[in-house]
């Protein structure tokens, strides 16, 4: 070897010091594989990131008040001080009868608890103002709003047993699930309250001259314990209850109420007392069978997993100790399954990948050093678990998409090194010397190219907003774990190439011995996948694997001292199969392996000698061939001319041919919800009613599906099964018993709830106060057991069905939603209608719109709607206030008084066992609807000169009507604000309805029925998804501009040029040529989000070949310059320079290559939709191969984007970056002669 092979000129320090300490670099990796098993293991796992919105709710009870009085009284005043504080974002608020509220939005710079103090301060504040309430019954309450609690699980509990029973199981459960530290609430549905009730007789109670107030004295006396004293009886005190609380029905019906004269009158005279159920508050049904349902919410932050795991576990103890027992229980809704099923496939989408990945860098680099490269993956994922596990990130699809994102890129670093290290050994420097003069002569280019890769994902770090709350463990992941390639790249890979790489590896043909090892593994691993041959399989793999560590890994040659390591290696052997032999898994795996290696060895070895020594030499010298014809005349002008008119092309076909824009990716429902709303006030049985024949429309559709479909796709259905029992039928016989099919059904359950909890609105008031509104969930089968059948489709269907069904059923409201994916976003169509304090006319201005868009009849948009809601009817009853004072009563008497027939008033309470009930009195059923019974009644009490007087109601009543009316008053950033509002029919594209909108809307604001509101101020303007749309595309197309020029400044500090920067930046714009026309070709959609985020992060990617290419052949003229003993003023020969060009182009092409097909076959997977299950491949020898999914639907386009760019710029890089290359240096060397000045750069 000469001298100058011996040199170690350039290396990398931190390299040369891990090369000399491997010891210490053995520990790291053990540390690595430890440290990021145990943090991958112990990270939650939730579906989408949660994201913490700085918001904060304000609710301010004021009883006996309009809106409007709540809104100039209550809500204005804490809107003034609101609007001073830092960092408000937004400030909606409601003003409804007896109360309003107020949330109040922060950018997420300022934290929840300071939100919280702040606005806790504003509200004192305005308390001060002149305008505000001073008669607040009630402080006002104030907390942190947080949008992620939410219901993650149903549980529904039925069976033949009284309601009672199974409210007290319920309730039994309530209490246990409660007590978790993930739970933040639990809620019964489909029971009523239980009470004690008192129905007053009006009739007969005015006959005796018994009032409601009467009654209630009446129990105030007698339903009570007296505490009387103590008394001592021998010397001890004893304490001294009078008992007088009651403990029968019959007790409070014979009470005496009332003495007349001499006769008393009896509680069962003038009122009916019942123990029974309160109003009905709420109804819930699962697959048309009333069920009590516990809707569990979990809290802020808990692992989602583990908390309804726990309640599986309470659910099943309370079954084993009988607590349960003869109950039915089911679980719907579970977010858990989907949580499950989207990490999982992602995981395998990353095994997938990883595969994929290593098996090019098979062929390329062979074995041994494919094993070098390749272990990047899992050090670097290893070391990103660690690090975002530590910093409390959760394991979500946007960090597992994140890491199928960088696997290819994983490799990247490794694969320059690698492959630098096997060519400096094959030009006869050792290991040693070849690692670490090879990763000095790349480590600063990689160095720089991982810096611009990160540098385009900053910008999407610093993302404002809630979405780039959302989107920002996409960058944030990609940083940390392209950060960990860059060690493992330059820290572990030198380790492991100096000691382990050899140019070639020995021992192909195998030996006798080797192949009886070979065979038996094959057999004994298929033997170990039998339950059989598990016991055969096992011992005979321990003395194999015995022999195995003997003859090639404890020694390698037959010594006395080598046979005493025999045992200890069989016990070795013998205790690690102890615990595989446990599982048929361990066995299938074990298979897997050995087929592997016989499929390495009878294909892979040899097709990979076939491909390096042949394929790729030819490849190698075919590509120099192709760059030196290019490099000649005026073909380069050509070439650079071409690939920018290929560019210009591609934005001329795009805007010719658009494809379907759309703002976030579509998914395939995993559930659908109808939500039915009726005007307020409305009775609860009459939504009742209306679901249950909403229901059969969804009943009708379901079954067309299914029979539709074939019974091999979805279930069997015979006349014995009906489509209301095989909702949860998983295994189906015939009355023969002869055909079983076990499936999974397509629908998974179909869950109704009717009042509370049933509203869409999360703050439109109370959720108990909802008797007008209902829903009805439909939660499909996971996407990989709907065997091909679009739920899309079904959502479609369903609408259709409803609307036709709809058209004869005034005031009520249906919308038909699908669950959403990401970011919470506002309806496409969105109007908001602004300009005016009178809220009746903004109501009548919105009211126009709605009524002028729907006419238009848009297809595919729902029916538009306003926010508005209006009370079914408003019986407003007007006093005279002159005969309320001289008759000696207040309004609150007789506010008080009706109020008491009508809603009922809990005056005490009823012991029943260990329960304790509300005893409530009020009018009975009958006299409640009788305006004369309620108006006649009579008031009873003393005036201030001491007289009893009794004064009917009627006497002070001025008048009475009935009026609809407002039941809100909706404000944004103090103004009022009404807003027409519509969804889209699934299949519909919101872009497309909004821009037809847009443009009805331009004829409709010229036209009088508009114009009338125009000259009072009242204006409009298009919000919502769109308005959130160009927010997003203008932040997105910033920073990109960002990310170009961070990658400019980098590559500027790393050549100490302008030129070569120029040619990098160039081949990322004319990357962009790749992506549009991919998406023109393919007919892809544009997805605003997920598109533009693969455009930046192709920027960071393409960037890398092309900087180490440039590099490499700048080494090459400098290496040139010094062998014809040239100074630095010294220009080569443009021969020289090509040359210097040509072979850097031949050096860097296996490795620009290797580093383009691991980055798309890395997202392969994803942009597919394959999905390949790994862990029932082993388990089950099933694979479970389908395509589709939420994952490659929500994340496809931006791997699409990034497939497409990037197989357009693997040509840049090879053809057109060495082209721009030699074009800038004859340019500037024309130049400068031209000038007389003297080319001191590289190029």
């Amino acid at each position: 070897m000469s001298s100058e092979k011996k040199e170690q000129s350039g290396e990398f320090k931190l390299s040369t010091v891990s090369v000399k300490n491997r010891k210490t670099v053995y520990l790291i990796i053990a540390i690595l594989l430890l440290g990021g098993i145990s943090a991958y293991r112990n990270m939650s796992r939730e579906s989408f990131p949660e994201v913490q919105i700085p918001k904060i709710f304000v609710s301010v009870p004021y009883p006996g008040n309009s809106p409007d009085i709540v809104k100039d009284k209550i809500i204005k005043p804490i809107e003034k001080e609101l609007n001073n504080l830092k960092g408000v974002e937004k400030i909606e608020a409601n003003a409804l009868q007896d109360m309003g509220y107020l949330i109040v939005e922060f950018d997420f710079s300022v934290s929840s608890k300071e939100a919280k103090d702040l606005v806790t301060d504003a509200v004192s504040d305005a308390k001060s103002d002149k305008n505000f309430a001073t008669d607040l019954p009630y402080e006002p309450t104030i907390q942190e709003l947080d949008v992620n609690d939410m219901p993650v699980v149903n549980i529904n509990l039925s069976g033949d047993f009284p309601i009672e029973v199974l409210n007290s199981k319920a309730e039994y459960l309530q209490d246990k699930i409660e007590a978790l530290a993930e739970i933040n609430e639990v809620d019964i549905r489909g029971v009523q309250d239980q009470k004690l009730k008192i129905e007053v007789k009006q009739d007969m109670a005015e006959s005796k001259m018994v009032s409601v107030d009467d009654i209630e004295q009446a129990i105030a006396r007698e339903n009570v314990n007296i505490g009387a004293g103590s008394l001592k009886i021998d010397g001890v005190e004893h304490f001294v209850m009078l008992e007088g609380k009651f403990t029968t029905v019959e007790e409070i019906q014979n009470m005496v109420v009332k003495h007349d004269g001499d006769k008393d009158v009896y509680m069962y005279e003038v009122a009916d007392v019942s123990f029974g159920d309160a109003d009905t508050t709420s109804y819930a049904r699962e697959n048309d069978l009333p069920v009590v349902m516990l809707d569990v919410k979990k809290r802020a932050g808990a692992n989602i997993i583990d908390a309804i795991d726990q309640i599986k576990e309470i659910v099943e103890d309370a079954q084993s100790n009988g607590t349960l027992a003869g109950i039915n229980v089911s679980f719907t809704n579970d977010q858990s399954d989907k949580i499950r099923s989207q990490v999982s496939n992602l995981e395998n989408s990353i095994i997938l990948g990883v595969i994929l990945v290593v098996g090019v860098l098979l062929f390329f680099l062979g074995l041994r050093n494919a094993l070098f490269v390749g272990v990047a993956i899992p050090l670097s994922m290893f070391m990103s678990f660690m690090l975002l596990h530590a910093a409390g990130v959760t394991l979500n699809v946007m960090v597992l998409f994140s890491l199928v994102l960088a696997l290819g890129m994983l490799v990247d670093n490794g694969i320059v090194v690698v492959e630098n290290v096997y060519r400096l050994m094959d030009e006869g420097y050792d290991g040693f010397q070849a690692a670490i003069k090879g990763v000095g002569e790349v480590a600063w280019p990689i160095i720089a190219s991982t810096a611009t890769t990160l540098a385009a994902f900053i910008p999407l770090a610093i993302w404002p907003g809630m979405m780039g709350e959302f989107m920002k463990y996409l960058p944030i992941t990609l940083m940390i774990v392209l950060g960990s390639s860059l060690f493992v790249a330059l820290v572990i890979n030198p380790v492991l190439t100096a000691v382990m790489m050899k140019l070639e590896e020995k021992d192909k043909k195998l030996v006798n011995r080797d192949w009886i090892i070979l065979i038996a593994s094959s057999v004994l691993s298929l033997a170990l996948a039998s339950p059989q041959g598990a016991l055969f399989g096992g011992i005979g793999y321990t003395f194999l694997i015995g022999y195995a560590l003997f003859r090639f890994v404890l020694h390698s040659k037959s010594t006395p001292k080598s046979f005493s390591l025999l045992p200890a290696a069989v016990i070795i052997g013998f205790a690690f199969l102890h615990y595989m032999m446990v599982s048929l898994a361990a066995g299938n795996g074990l298979m897997i392996i050995g087929l592997f290696l016989l499929f390495n060895r009878f294909y892979s070895i040899p097709v990979t000698d076939w491909f390096q020594n042949k394929a790729l030499p030819k490849l190698e010298l075919g590509y120099r061939d192709t760059l030196a014809w290019i490099m000649k005349g005026k073909r380069p002008i050509w070439i650079f001319a071409g690939t920018f008119g290929i560019l210009i092309l591609s934005f001329v076909l795009i805007a010719k041919f658009p494809t379907e824009t759309v703002f976030f990716p579509d998914n395939e429902p995993n559930y659908v919800n109808i939500y039915i709303e009726y005007p307020v006030g409305t009775d609860i049985e009459v939504t009742n009613n209306t679901t249950k024949d909403i229901k059969k429309i969804v009943d009708g559709v379901l079954n067309d599906t299914i029979e539709n479909s074939g019974d091999d796709k979805i279930l069997w259905k015979d006349d014995t099964y009906t489509y209301n029992t095989i909702y949860n039928l998983k295994k189906v016989t015939n009355e023969n018993g002869d055909i079983t099919f076990d499936t999974i059904p397509f629908i998974s359950s179909v869950l109704e709830q009717v009042g509370a909890g049933a509203g869409k609105d999360r703050f439109g008031g109370s959720a108990s106060g909802t008797p007008h509104k209902s829903k009805i969930t439909i939660k499909f089968s996971e996407f990989e057991h709907r065997k091909g059948l679009n739920t899309s489709i079904v959502k479609k269907k369903i609408e259709e069905a409803i609307h036709n069904w709809n058209g004869n059923i005034a005031d009520l409201k249906i919308l038909v939603d699908k669950e959403e994916v990401g970011p919470p976003t506002k309806d496409p169509i969105y109007i908001e209608v602004t300009g005016s304090e009178n809220y009746d006319l903004l109501v009548e201005a919105a009211t126009e719109i709605k009524n002028y868009i729907n006419a238009q009849q848009i297809e595919g948009m729902q029916k538009v709607d306003t926010d508005v809601k209006i009370s079914k009817a408003e019986f407003k009853i007007l006093f005279d206030r002159v005969k309320l004072r001289t008759s000696g009563m207040s309004f609150g008497q007789v506010g008080s008084t009706i109020r008491t027939a009508l809603f009922g008033k809990d005056v005490s309470t009823f012991e029943k066992g260990d329960e304790i009930y509300d005893l409530n009195i009020r009018f009975e059923d009958q006299f409640r609807g009788d305006i004369d019974a309620l108006l006649n009644q009579k008031i009873m009490f003393r005036n201030n000169r001491g007289q009893f007087l009794t004064v009917p109601i009627m006497s002070v009543v001025k008048d009475y009507e009935i009026v609809y009316k407002n039941t809100s008053i909706r404000r944004e950033d103090l103004e009022n604000i009404v807003i027409a509002s519509a969804g889209i029919e699934e299949g519909a594209n919101g872009n497309n309805l909004v821009k037809i909108t847009e443009e009805k809307m331009v004829a409709f604001e010229s036209s009088p029925a508009w114009q009338k509101y125009a000259a009072q101020g009242i204006k409009f303007k298009f919000g919502g998804e769109m308005e959130e749309q160009q927010k997003e595309m203008s932040f997105l197309t910033t920073a990109l501009l960002i990310a170009v020029f961070l990658i400019l400044l980098i590559i500027v500090m790393q050549f100490n040029s302008y030129s070569t920067p120029l040619i990098i930046v160039m081949s990322v714009v004319l990357s962009l040529a790749g992506v549009f026309l991919g998406i023109v070709i393919g007919r892809n959609p544009f997805v605003i989000m997920m598109t533009m985020i693969g455009i930046i992060s192709l920027a960071g990617i393409v960037v890398n070949n092309a900087i180490v290419l440039i590099d490499y052949t700048n080494l090459l003229r400098t290496r040139r310059k010094e062998e014809l003993g040239m100074s630095e003023e010294d220009q080569l020969s443009i021969d020289d320079v090509k040359e210097a060009i040509i072979s850097g182009g031949q050096t860097r092409l296996r490795p620009v290559l290797l580093t383009a097909i691991t980055t798309i076959l890395g997202l392969i997977p994803m942009a597919t939709g394959m999905n390949l299950d790994f862990y029932s491949l082993i388990s089950d020898l099933d694979p479970k191969i389908y395509f589709g999914g939420d994952n490659a639907m929500f994340f496809g386009p931006m791997s699409v984007a990034i497939i497409y760019g990037l197989t357009f710029a693997t040509f840049l890089t090879l053809i057109v970056v060495p082209v721009m290359y030699y074009l800038l240096f004859r340019t500037k060397l024309w130049f400068y002669r031209v000038s007389g000045w003297q080319l001191r750069e590289k190029i």
